[in-house]
């Protein structure tokens, strides 16, 4: 949602770096389809892009349409110095933290009294298709909302610091996070969401005396029946500091741990971890039940692919608890014209769906067109063969699906590891392997230099690894001519 509102320019360049940053190239004709403009458009953004980072994004021209990137800067600092140029969520921030009128905001962020007024239209409509009713000058967000807008500021701007002062507290959301990953089959929170777990609790203790949370009762009963929220009522209890301060602030908690990403490297404990969660999320509730038959029989997604499309479909549903999908903030994903027919299918079931249980829930436009977008990649039913591989991935959604590519490829004296690597390092040491491999490897992890005569490694997105894999099928199986 806070694309739409998120000046163009700025939402359109930091989309530009997620795309470089997890593939290492870009189509401007495919960038500029997406983000309906021109390709000059895009070819302007990125001259400003390597103006505004010298040195920590080199960019290089292949051909007339196509650029390879290299970084020095995390893409969480990119984009937070992206959009810290956004008016809108300067204001936005200041209006939260209670600004007396927009005057005082204009002062504050320097800005004229005119443009500030413009983002006060801005402001209002935002709150207006968020629900919220208007009293005076104020509009009246629940608690719940209030700390799901702070926490989604903080992955745009990130200019809060976290536990700077309270080391005590810090240490104790260690803890916490660090229970839950050894209790729940090893999963593990890459940095990003550890920091917004513990932005998240530092809001929390911040504002839990005086503006206490409350959430809808069926929501607190569907918590309740999940090991996720039994485990956070366990480390709780083993904290040398308290993170809780009221039993509805320990929802907020799970709110919180809920809608993280999180990784696994043991392929048996992932799917244990995705059995169990798939069961409380999906399977046990009636309504989302139906939804996965009618998205998968609407979509017409392949047998083949039913657990691919169960675990991207999770995902989204696990959003949706607390009715928080809303505020959920992801890499933008925008679609392509091929794309667009799978998306707007996908908004008609959801739709007949929601009539037909009641629901009412205020969707997430950007994880929609990211489910339409995993949809689509399912569809194509590749029917090939598979290799014995390593794989490495940043998320375990991609290590299933390029495995599951894989296995679909070579014949089957060939399999692919176990073994879940979510850093290239983990699979190039020529002493730990000692015989001759293949890595298949996700273009965001993707190093040039990396490989040696017992390694060949390939890299690989979810739109190109079909044809990389028949690529590598036909180098290793090419027989040599008879002379």
């Amino acid at each position: 949602m806070f694309d739409k509102y998120i000046e163009k320019n700025i939402s359109r360049q930091v989309y530009l770096c997620e795309r470089l940053y997890e593939q290492r190239q870009l189509r401007v004709k495919e960038a500029a389809e997406k983000n309906n403009v021109c390709s000059t458009t895009i070819h302007h953004d990125l001259a400003v892009l390597q103006e505004r980072f010298p040195g920590k994004l080199v960019l290089e021209k292949c051909g007339r349409d196509q650029y390879q990137a290299e970084f020095t800067l995390p893409l969480t600092e990119l984009r937070w110095q992206l959009c810290r140029g956004s008016d809108f969520l300067r204001c936005l921030r200041r209006y939260l933290a209670g600004a007396a009128s927009w005057q005082e905001i204009a002062e504050a962020e320097f800005i004229s009294q005119s443009k500030a007024y413009q983002v006060r239209s801005q402001v209002q409509a935002f709150f207006e298709e968020l629900g919220y009713q208007r009293l005076a000058e104020r509009y009246l967000i629940p608690e719940k909302d209030y700390r799901s807008l702070l926490l989604a500021l903080d992955y745009f701007l990130g200019d809060q610091e976290v536990f700077q002062e309270n080391q005590q507290v810090g240490r104790a959301c260690e803890q916490l996070i660090g229970y839950v990953e050894q209790h729940f089959f090893l999963r593990r929170y890459p940095e990003t969401e550890r920091r917004r777990i513990f932005q998240g609790i530092k809001i929390g203790i911040e504002r839990g005396r005086k503006h206490p949370v409350h959430f809808a009762k069926a929501d607190c009963q569907q918590a309740e029946g999940t090991p996720l929220f039994q485990l956070l009522q366990q480390g709780l209890q083993t904290l040398e500091a308290g993170l809780c301060c009221g039993e509805e602030e320990l929802y907020y908690l799970y709110s919180l741990f809920n809608a993280r990403s999180y990784l696994c490297n043991n392929f048996e404990l992932l799917k244990k971890d995705f059995a169990v969660v798939s069961r409380n999320h999906l399977f046990n509730c009636p309504q989302f039940r139906n939804l996965v038959e009618e998205l998968q029989s609407g979509l017409g997604i392949a047998a083949d692919n039913e657990l691919l499309f169960t675990k991207a479909l999770l995902s989204f549903v696990r959003s949706t608890w607390g009715d928080l999908q809303v505020f959920q903030t992801e890499q933008l994903c925008l679609l392509s014209a091929k794309q667009q027919p799978v998306y707007q299918k996908l908004l008609a079931i959801l739709a007949t769906w929601s009539q037909q249980y009641g629901v009412n829930s205020r969707w997430n436009q950007n994880l929609l067109r990211k489910l339409a977008a995993t949809c689509s990649l399912l569809m194509e039913n590749d029917q090939l063969g598979i290799p014995e591989v390593y794989i490495a991935a940043p998320t375990d959604f991609a290590y299933l699906y390029y495995r599951q590519k894989l296995e679909l490829l070579l014949d089957d004296r060939l399999h692919v590891s176990d073994m879940i690597c979510n850093r290239l390092e983990e699979l190039t040491d020529d002493v730990f392997f000692c015989g001759q491999r293949l890595i298949f490897c996700d273009a965001s992890l993707y190093q040039a230099d990396a490989g040696s005569e017992l390694t060949q490694i390939f890299p690989i997105t979810m739109e190109s690894a079909p044809q990389v894999i028949m690529d590598v099928n036909r180098l290793l199986y090419q027989a040599p001519t008879a002379g």
